[in-house]
């Protein structure tokens, strides 16, 4: 056994209040996750309607999340592309509700959810055209109109399979 180390106490001294190493270290940087912007929507969209349909999707996200944004596009196995929208602010809900009307787009779902007996955000689902160019323009303007987001924004995307499809 060596004379000079003793297993029983540290071999290194910690500052003043310190009980681990841990407390020393810095904390780690930010995780970056990949962003792109809108130019990206119809690439994402695309592929998503490529794929067979099996109740796939993309979720779209704004970064770093500044203003709310989460948007997903459900590829279902009816050949239908379902947006599903969450508000957390009353302008934007009604900014939305603009947009959709200016497309013609009937809203399939329109509620608020809530949790703990307050509201938690809204939720409008509906029917955008299985058409990646169309889908893509309509989800730019309601990322910039509905959601007030500017054209340099950065946005994350996400694809999602559900599990357990026939």
């Amino acid at each position: 056994m060596n004379e000079f180390v003793n297993f029983q106490k540290r071999g290194i001294e910690l500052p003043p209040g310190c009980k681990d190493l841990i407390d020393v270290l810095p904390p780690p940087r930010e995780a970056r996750v990949p962003v792109e912007g809108l130019s990206h929507i119809e690439r994402y969209l695309s592929r998503l309607l490529q794929l067979p349909p099996k109740l796939r999707s993309v979720w779209i996200d704004s970064y770093p999340p500044v203003t709310p944004v989460t948007l997903g596009l459900i590829h279902t196995t009816k050949r239908k592309l379902c947006a599903v929208i969450f508000i957390a602010a009353e302008p934007e809900k009604s900014s939305i509700r603009s947009v959709l009307v200016a497309a013609g787009i009937p809203a399939t779902q329109d509620e608020a959810l809530t949790e703990g007996g307050g509201l938690y955000a809204h939720v409008i689902t509906c029917l955008l055209p299985v058409d990646a160019a169309i889908a893509a323009r309509l989800v730019s303007e309601l990322l910039q109109k509905g959601y007030g987001l500017s054209a340099d924004v950065e946005l994350e995307f996400r694809y999602r399979v559900k599990a357990n499809q026939p």
